[in-house]
Order: structure tokens, then C-alpha cells, then sequence
């Protein structure tokens, strides 16, 4: 079964399955876990540091570095799922799909009849949890670089047009989650609500309630603009969508990148399981929308797919499988 560049329907089912209904469920986690770290931001410690014009001190004050004590459960509810606990549960997902999935593959090699029902799955191994750990640390340690950034833009920005050091701190304790981008696309759109032009370009996105539609309608109306409290609302409420935009994004991603590894777990198993056959080999089978310079090359330049205990080939160096890249919705299959 070499890889066409089209993604086999079963492939694509099943990657639905896992991928949907864990991506919603991964990033409300993570949110959570960044709303708890916001919380515990001290409000007048953070103006004070400002005032003192020390970027450093500002990031001091945070104390980013809690966020992976957070993600690993300090401060959060026991109700609820840490971040860690989360990953965990999705490799799960991905591991119980696998064993169903593995049973259906027609694989005339094989060295036993059944393959999927006989596989004795050992999901305590510590090659698993250090995996798993680092992916989580990775995803925190990228959160707490985009933070630096994040606060030293804003500080920066607000700073050079003189605003009060309390907005300052407000307006970064309102945007942790965001990335320094994110940050400046914030403050432009709340410049944009002070001219018609920007009101006109905010009634094209979701203002969240048919009664902010109306305000911005009727302040262009009457060529009165917005208050400073409905200015401040609406801006908030577009830093919200935009964590969430960031949020869903990394939790595609990452959803994806652990069910494949989890799927490869099963495989490596299996295999020294004898439940498949020594010269099984991987494919990268592309999504319908394929990347023409990230996932396209790697099937050129794997045509005949790589051994099962082996990376594929891509432009940017050896790769275990997909994502590739945010929002890769390439799979692997083995044959």
C-alpha cells in the first residue's frame, strides 16, 4: 500500500474521531490552566515594577515561570483535568483506536491470523511518560517564551505612548495566552473602535451579542463613536477570540502529533509481539489540502515509505510523522 497523496477514508474516520472530539476538550483545558496563572497575577506588584520602568522587573512580578507548575496541576480544581492529565488522556484515545483499527488491517504477512485482538498493550512504560512529559513541557516552555514577548511589546508600546503603568498591567494580565502578534493586533483593533473606519470593520467580525451590533451601528449612526467602557469591552472581548483561535490551533496540532505517536507505540509493540511482520514499513499518506512545501516533499521523498522503527526523510531533516507543521492533518499507515 504505497501512499498516493490522498487520504484513505478509513484513515481519515478515525483520525476524526480521535482528533474532534479531544481538540475542543485540549484547548478548553489549557485555557483554563492560563486563566488560573492570570488570576494569581498581583495587580499592584505588576504596576509597581512598571512604574519603575524595568521590563525585567515586570516579567519578575509575573513569575512565568509557575506556568509549568500550573500545567502540572498546582492550583487546579481536582475536578478538573490538568494539562497534563489531558495529554495523557488523548494518548489514550489514540491508543484505543489504534488497537481497534490495527484488528481490521488485512496484513498477509502477518505471523499470527488475528492481529489487533492478540496485541497485549503495555501503556506503563517509561519511554511513554518521558515522552509524554516532554511534549508537555515543550508546549509550556513555547507558552512561556510568547510571554516574554508578549509583556515586553505591550510594555514597550504602552510605555513610548505614555499610558498609565495600571492600564499597562491591566492590559497584560488581559492578554497572557497571546503571543506578541496577537498582542499588537489587540491594540489596533481597539485603536480602530476610536475611528468610523475601524467600526466598520469591527461590525465585519462576531462582536459577541446583538446588542454590541447595535451600539457600533448607532455610534457611526450618529457619528458619536463609542464610550471608553464599550471601547474596553469590545477589546477585550476580541483578545478572548483570539486565545481561543490560538488555543484550538495548538490543540489540533498537538492532538494530533500525540495520536500519532501513540499510534507508532502500538505498531512497535506489535511488532516485537510478532504480530507483524519484521519488514513492515510506514507510509505518510498527505490530508485532502496538502502543504506543497512541508508534506508533499516527504512523499517524494519516501515513495516507497521507511521501515517501522525508522524516521521519513523530509526538506527539513529526519521526521517521525506528522503534524509537520500547525494544523497538519497528514497520517501515517503501515503496510
Amino acid at each position: 500500500m504505497k501512499s498516493t497523496g490522498v487520504l484513505f477514508s478509513d484513515k481519515k474516520h478515525r483520525m476524526t474521531r480521535v482528533g474532534i472530539g479531544a481538540e475542543k476538550e485540549f484547548a478548553t483545558v489549557l485555557l483554563y490552566n492560563l486563566e488560573i496563572f492570570s488570576d494569581q497575577i498581583d495587580i499592584d506588584e505588576l504596576t509597581s515594577s512598571i512604574t519603575s520602568s524595568s521590563t525585567n522587573g515586570a516579567l519578575g512580578s509575573l513569575r512565568i515561570s509557575n506556568l509549568k507548575e500550573i500545567f502540572k496541576g498546582k492550583g487546579v480544581s481536582p475536578e478538573v483535568q490538568t494539562f497534563f492529565e489531558e495529554i495523557r488522556n488523548v494518548w489514550k484515545l489514540g491508543v484505543k483506536e489504534e488497537l481497534i483499527n490495527l484488528g481490521k488491517i488485512d496484513i498477509a504477512k502477518a505471523r499470527r491470523r488475528s492481529v489487533g485482538s492478540e496485541v497485549i498493550y503495555n501503556d506503563h512504560l517509561t519511554e511513554i511518560d518521558g515522552f509524554l512529559e516532554n511534549l508537555a513541557f515543550g508546549i509550556v516552555d513555547g507558552f512561556v517564551l510568547d510571554q516574554v514577548d508578549m509583556v515586553q511589546s505591550v510594555f514597550q508600546q504602552s510605555y513610548f505612548e505614555g499610558v498609565d503603568p495600571l492600564v499597562i498591567a491591566k492590559r497584560i494580565k488581559s492578554r497572557i495566552g497571546l503571543t506578541a502578534q496577537q498582542s499588537v493586533a489587540v491594540d489596533n483593533f481597539r485603536k480602530g473602535l476610536e475611528t468610523p473606519v475601524g467600526l466598520r470593520r469591527a461590525l465585519r467580525q462576531d462582536l459577541g451579542s446583538d446588542a454590541t451590533q447595535k451600539a457600533v451601528r448607532e455610534a457611526l449612526q450618529r457619528d458619536r463613536g463609542l464610550s471608553a467602557y464599550r471601547i474596553t469591552k469590545l477589546t477585550e472581548d476580541y483578545a478572548k477570540r483570539l486565545k481561543w483561535q490560538r488555543a484550538l490551533t495548538i490543540a489540533k496540532t498537538e492532538t494530533q502529533r500525540i495520536v500519532n505517536a501513540a499510534q507508532n507505540e502500538v505498531w512497535r509493540q506489535a511488532l516485537m509481539q510478532g504480530l507483524l511482520p519484521s519488514d513492515t514499513r510506514r507510509y505518510w499518506i498527505l490530508s485532502e489540502n496538502p502543504c506543497s512545501i512541508y508534506c508533499i516533499p516527504i512523499v517524494e521523498l519516501n515513495p516507497n515509505g521507511v521501515p517501522l522503527m525508522s524516521p521519513f526523510a523530509s526538506t527539513e531533516g529526519p521526521i517521525w510523522g506528522p503534524p509537520h507543521h500547525p494544523n497538519c492533518k497528514c497520517a501515517v499507515d503501515i503496510a
